[in-house]
């Protein structure tokens, strides 16, 4: 390990730059999450792509928050709404908003 500017402890560059690098070059176009395969996923493996509850997905739904299509006599849910339902509530670094504290 090579020792830092601040007396000998590590310089934590190498560590750092692997873990920083994706939210560095990051874009709008970058954040859109790459939408899940298969290309029509069931409710219950959106769910779980969503990492939430079937129940949670198809309250979701019932609000229009989220398009399905149908297959046959089944609902699924094309991957790429999937992705753009997640990609509209990202925010980039350079979109958070501090809130100050102390008022």
């Amino acid at each position: 390990m090579q020792a830092g500017s601040d007396g000998g402890r590590p310089a934590l560059s190498h560590v750092l730059s692997p873990a920083v690098a994706p939210f560095a070059a990051a874009t709008p176009e970058a954040a859109e999450p790459e939408p899940p395969r298969p290309p029509l996923l069931s409710l219950r493996e959106a769910a779980d792509w969503l990492c939430v509850s079937p129940s949670t997905l198809k309250r979701t739904i019932a609000k229009g928050h989220l398009a399905t299509v149908r297959v046959g006599k089944h609902r699924k849910v094309p991957a790429s709404y999937l992705a753009a339902y997640v990609a509209k509530d990202v925010l980039l670094p350079d979109q958070v908003v501090s809130i100050p504290t102390g008022l």
